[in-house]
């Protein structure tokens, strides 16, 4: 095999490492997406026929020689009716962007862009660091068997990371981080100080208030005002310093909230994606190590959950440029941002979890009960496949190519007015179903409707509303349980489950879990339309 068309001539996995998987994708003449096929597919302004684009993504993938651009058009970076030179401008102006909010990250901590990888001291809620820490070992196992705790901008805890002899170098104490932290960065004393920083804007809040008093007299029913008309414009002075103060206040608030977050990011990156080569230079971590820290302040909701390292790292390896990378990022945090949405009662990925218990539900009721009955109802075992996306069940090579695949297969893009929104009949019947959707097919909006992936073709055929919901992922999954069901049905308990789960790592072909995950997915609509014309059936007949 020509060494260009060797995924792992793209993606080196260290020789030594233990940690590498197979790589079973390989590109194919005439199947996968190559250069000269990708180029064929722009017209001279430059906007792109992703019907062509989609048909051979669907049936071999992206080689890896173009992978990184026609990732930023199935993310929806770029729209593919805009011309090279809108595309340009845009890039530009994105490029500008990013390195302007890394510059402001950069003046609240100069470790972002210090092209080092510092796992930053824990600091308190109200910005002061944890003075005496002991020694936390990490817990490797925990980490790659999908124990993944969410660490959001709104988090008062931490939870015990992993740890092992390949990054010990890595972690230290809070107290040793803090100490070694305090040598290296310039800015280092801005964090000894915050806690008392915090509290002189709480004190100049208490001034100003105590200054906004003036001209007031208390007594034992309350405030009485005693201003006179003479005092307005003082007391409208002071009442705009108030919120000038109140505002630095919040702002210093959330400068906390953020650091709060960079240590976990530290600890992440440095056993991110480590049986690669490409993480051997401490430029490439840096980037990664950015990019999230730069995601984490631009999204405080969500800000730096565990998983999300394994999201970033693979648009760090494709993107040489790191606004582009952060972008491609962006883009798929969007879709995804939801599943590390996290509360004190559920973390945001439960709702995808339910939602694959209602596909083996509809699917597989016997399977569904098994698993049930042991207690594992919850599907509480996929949470890494969802979470990361089959990180970890496939190789870094392969992983790239389902996503792709699912992409693809997903794509819907917005600048078809006529398939905004789904298609969805007013009369349930399937005659009047079928007529309806028949015109979606055929005359004019035939070649159109091929600008949709397989995955959103199906929907406007057979599903309903609420189908949109569920993404491809979760069919993904249904079909890896769908293809161990003869192991899960012997599966004694939940233990057992996990070891039948943990043995398909590597084992796994991304093409065919898409098919699977397609064929799972047309049969669950076709049942949920059975299950709605019954219910309709029925009411008539009440």
């Amino acid at each position: 095999m020509d060494r260009i068309d060797d995924p792992d001539y793209y993606y080196t996995p260290k020789p030594d490492s233990t940690e590498a998987i197979d790589t079973r994708f390989r590109p194919k003449v005439g199947r996968t997406l190559s250069e000269k096929k990708w180029k064929a597919a722009f017209d001279q302004s430059g906007c792109v026929d992703m019907s062509k684009v989609l048909f051979r993504i669907q049936k071999g993938g992206v080689h890896p020689l173009i992978r990184g651009e026609v990732w930023e058009f199935l993310l929806g970076c770029f729209n593919p009716n805009s011309s090279n030179a809108e595309r340009a401008a845009l890039r530009k102006s994105r490029r500008q962007q990013y390195f302007k909010m890394k510059s402001e990250c950069q003046t609240m901590d100069s470790a972002v862009g210090s092209g080092e990888v510092l796992i930053l001291p824990r600091i308190n809620e109200d910005g002061s660091p944890v003075e005496n820490e002991p020694q936390r070992e990490i817990d490797e196992e925990n980490h790659l068997n999908g124990n993944m705790e969410p660490v959001g901008m709104d988090s008062g805890s931490f939870h015990t990371e992993p740890q092992d002899e390949n990054i010990s170098d890595f972690v230290y104490s809070a107290k040793q981080v803090h100490t070694d932290y305090m040598v290296h960065n310039p800015a280092a004393k801005r964090h000894s100080t915050d806690h008392e920083e915090s509290v002189q804007s709480q004190e100049r809040i208490a001034a100003v208030n105590g200054e906004l008093a003036v001209g007031y007299e208390e007594d034992s029913g309350g405030m009485i005002e005693t201003a006179t008309m003479d005092d307005g414009e003082l007391l409208d002075a002071l009442q705009a310093k108030r919120r000038e103060v109140n505002a630095m206040f919040v702002q210093d608030k959330k400068v906390i909230q953020w650091r709060l977050v960079l240590h976990q990011v530290g600890l992440d990156v440095v056993r991110t994606d480590r049986a690669l080569q490409f993480y051997e230079k401490p430029e490439h971590l840096a980037k990664l190590w950015d990019i999230l820290a730069v995601y984490a302040w631009i999204d405080p909701d969500i800000g730096y959950c565990q998983g999300m390292s394994d999201l970033c790292s693979p648009m760090v390896v494709l993107f040489s440029n790191e606004a582009d990378a952060f972008w491609c990022f962006e883009r798929l945090m969007n879709r995804l941002r939801e599943n590390f949405r996290c509360t004190e009662h559920s973390v945001g990925v439960q709702k995808q979890l339910a939602n694959l218990g209602s596909v083996i539900h509809a699917v597989d009721p016997k399977l569904h009960q098994h698993l049930d009955d042991l207690g594992g109802g919850n599907y509480i075992f996929a949470f890494r496949m969802v979470m990361v996306l089959f990180r970890r069940e496939f190789s870094f090579a392969d992983s790239l190519y389902l996503w792709e695949m699912i992409w693809a297969l997903e794509y819907s893009p917005q600048a078809i007015d006529s398939f905004q929104e789904p298609i969805i009949p007013k009369r349930i019947g399937r005659c009047g179903f079928r007529q309806e959707i028949k015109s979606a097919f055929t005359g004019k909006k035939q070649k159109a409707i091929y600008k949709l992936g397989k995955f959103q073709r199906q929907i406007l055929k057979y599903g309903l509303a609420n189908a949109h919901s569920i993404p491809l992922v979760v069919f993904c999954a249904a079909g890896i349980f769908e293809s161990q069901r003869a192991r899960l049905q012997e599966a004694p308990g939940i233990d057992d489950i996990v070891k039948v789960l943990n043995d398909i790592t590597g084992k796994l072909d991304a093409k065919k879990a898409c098919k699977e995950a397609l064929k799972i997915h047309k049969k669950y609509l076709l049942k949920a339309n059975k299950t709605v014309e019954e219910s309709m059936m029925d009411t008539t007949h009440h």
